[in-house]
């Protein structure tokens, strides 16, 4: 186990997808390219240096 992964554990820390943000990230972008806009409008989120995914943060849960 990496030290990162015990300090986490130790602290009673766990991260997760934030799955309610990728739902809505996803719901977002697909309205925009319905609309003819561009996919990010409106967004917080930009795409990575593939251009062709975005980055969303884990969420973290303090047990």
């Amino acid at each position: 186990m990496t030290q990162l992964r015990k300090t986490i554990s130790v602290l009673g820390i766990s991260i997760i997808q934030d799955a309610q943000a990728m739902e809505e990230a996803a719901y977002k972008m697909g309205m925009n390219l319905v609309e003819g806009k561009d996919p990010l409008d409106n967004m917080t989120y930009e795409f990575d240096s593939t251009g062709v995914a975005i980055r969303i943060p884990y969420r973290q849960i303090i047990s």
